[in-house]
């Protein structure tokens, strides 16, 4: 609520409620969780998801129209883009390999193209020629009980991938050590449901894309800075556009268990993250 004054005397401003644009259910005959959300320049709403079974609806053309039913697996994400009002699916797939995968944020870019960060367990999780890192390397087997279904059983990599804005995949990358990455259960930094799912992808002025996150790898492919320590770090990467390079790449944390949340960009076009520490 902002204040001010007319002619000496006090007046408040009224507070200014947003009005819904639409709201609609989509789902899968199981569970379907929703995780992220953002729009594009003509204010369509892109959405990712958690689905557990066959049936989520995509649309004709789709990347892949087909759930992953392998009984070793629990969820693929699927990406779904409406229209502004809400009346349509302008685009919707599944995204995954034979494992399973979690879709943490999405932002469209300039040219409102859809970026989806997440993390995967799959080996077979769809990377393009030409990406920064085109195989998964994995970790340690990651049991999600306690804070989620299903469990890694060749440990966690980021990926974060491209869609042209008509849902046409452009580029597709992982990245990761040999350690697991992405999921965020460290003690005292994980409260909340959906707290190990934490992470931002966002773009800056000239569409480069900047992922904020959380590592256990010491080899994680940084171009600065050394591990921390404390069995997590937070990492915060800036890749070219087309996925192809790592810009830059540093560890964010001391000796304790750090972890990044989100990434914004000042007027000056400089990054700033946010997240949690016991160091």
């Amino acid at each position: 609520t902002r204040y001010g004054t007319v002619t000496g005397v006090q007046t408040c401003a009224l507070p200014i409620y947003p009005e819904i644009a639409f709201s609609t259910f989509i789902g899968s005959p199981a569970n379907s969780w929703g995780f992220t959300a953002c729009d594009d320049s003509q204010g369509n709403l892109i959405a990712g998801a958690a689905v557990f079974a066959p049936a989520y609806p995509t649309t004709t053309g789709a990347f892949s129209t087909t759930f992953n039913a392998a009984s070793a697996n629990y969820f693929d994400a699927a990406i779904t883009k409406f229209t502004a009002d809400g009346t349509q699916l302008l685009y919707s797939t599944y995204l995954g390999g034979e494992l399973q995968e979690t879709p943490h944020s999405v932002v469209a870019d300039s040219q409102d193209r859809m970026i989806v960060f997440g993390v995967t367990g799959s080996t077979s999780f769809p990377t393009t020629a030409g990406a920064f890192q085109p195989a998964f390397i994995g970790g340690p087997t990651l049991s999600m009980s306690g804070f989620f279904s299903g469990q890694h059983p060749h440990g966690t990599d980021l990926f974060i991938t491209k869609f042209n804005a008509d849902g046409s995949l452009l580029s597709s990358t992982f990245v990761g050590g040999t350690d697991n990455d992405g999921l965020n259960n460290a003690d005292q930094l994980f409260y909340n449901y959906g707290d190990a799912f934490r992470g931002e992808v966002n773009v800056d002025a000239a569409d480069n894309v900047y992922v904020a996150s959380v590592t256990r790898s010491a080899d994680f492919p940084v171009t600065t800075g050394t591990f921390g320590g404390g069995d997590y770090d937070g990492v915060l990467l800036k890749l070219s556009p087309d996925l192809a390079n790592m810009l830059q790449g540093r560890f964010v944390g001391g000796s304790g268990r750090d972890a990044c949340y989100a990434v914004e960009f000042n007027p000056s076009g400089q990054a700033i993250i946010a997240g949690g520490t016991q160091s």
